[in-house]
């Protein structure tokens, strides 16, 4: 079971100004995306975004912590944690995403493919990146030697 903190209780209505912020540390397995998406659900409720902006988050966020289970941890068993921090500003939320891997995936670089050469391509996979960078505002990944990679995604509050 994941550690969920939160300032504000789950069934409020933090406004993005009161500096709302979010903890969970959960296990970097399948089965933890639920209660990520979950959260991420009530945190962009609570920072006032649209619905679609929302789900665009939400699915930016899956997809960064599916890299995680399916590429950082493929080989680790146990698997390490996966641990999501999030704050809500005036004018942005920031999301910051840290696994324990011992390998630097560099997931700030820009995709490589563009969305019409990956639709005619065929694939079924892959697309992570370019949903990460397309739905976020702004991306930033750094790896510290020894203690894993830390990605923050952020999105500004229009």
């Amino acid at each position: 079971m994941g550690e969920h903190s939160e300032q504000f209780g789950r069934g409020t209505n933090a406004a993005a100004g009161q500096n709302a912020r979010w903890n969970l540390v959960v296990p970097g397995t399948a089965q933890s995306l639920p209660q990520i998406r979950d959260l991420v659900a009530h945190i962009t409720e609570c920072a006032r975004f649209d619905p679609e902006l929302s789900g665009k988050i939400e699915m930016a966020v899956d997809e960064a912590c599916t890299n995680i289970v399916e590429h950082a941890y493929r080989d680790q068993k146990p698997p390490g944690e996966i641990e999501l921090r999030a704050q809500a500003f005036d004018d942005r939320l920031e999301i910051s995403i840290v696994d324990h891997s011992h390998t630097d995936f560099p997931v700030d670089a820009k995709p490589q493919m563009e969305i019409d050469e990956y639709i005619s391509s065929e694939q079924r996979r892959g697309m992570g990146l370019f949903i990460i960078h397309s739905f976020m505002d702004d991306v930033r990944h750094r790896y510290v030697a020894g203690h894993g990679n830390e990605l923050l995604l952020v999105k500004y509050i229009a």
